[in-house]
């Protein structure tokens, strides 16, 4: 990984702010790599253009990989899938603590069908019934007698291989 350096020589000229900040941009090959420098130079400087401060604490805090939203599988009651589907809706809604109840609800509800759905249909989309919602589907797929047996079960209905092969 190559280092990108910026020297200000000591002279008693002032820093031209705008001109260290064109330097900078132009040399960046991967803003992770300067984050500890951009930040030394925002805390030893006292710029006068607000423009470039703010480009200067952007490109000190920005993370520079976006990634897809997650989408959640649609859970349909089968005991071999609930364990993803659970982890996976418990940390991307259930504990996300920007979204309201009734934002859980309506998540929760989109995202089941079937027999799972079934089960929690009855339940108005209103955040009073999320707790109550999550806790049945909880109760009823993380049942740890059914879990063991559905996977027992799966294993033993795979074919038996009646040929060798190479």
């Amino acid at each position: 990984m190559s280092q990108v350096k910026i020297e200000v020589s000591a002279t008693t000229a002032p820093v031209d702010l705008n001109e260290l900040l064109e330097k900078t941009v132009e040399s960046i090959a991967d803003i992770s790599e300067v984050k500890g420098d951009t930040h030394a130079i925002l805390t030893s400087q006292q710029p006068s253009d607000t423009k470039a401060l703010q480009v200067l604490k952007t490109a000190a805090t920005e993370d520079v990989v976006r990634l897809e939203p997650v989408k959640i599988s649609t859970f349909e009651g089968d005991y071999l899938k609930w364990v993803n589907v659970y982890e996976m809706f418990k940390t991307l809604v259930h504990k996300n603590k920007q979204l309201q109840d009734i934002q859980r609800m309506q998540y929760l509800v989109t995202s089941t069908n079937g027999e799972a759905r079934r089960l929690i249909e009855n339940l108005g989309v209103t955040g009073s019934n999320y707790q109550n919602a999550w806790k049945m589907l909880f109760e009823r797929y993380n049942n740890k007698r059914t879990l063991p047996a559905s996977h027992l079960q799966a294993f033993f209905s795979i074919p038996n291989v009646k040929s060798e092969t190479a």
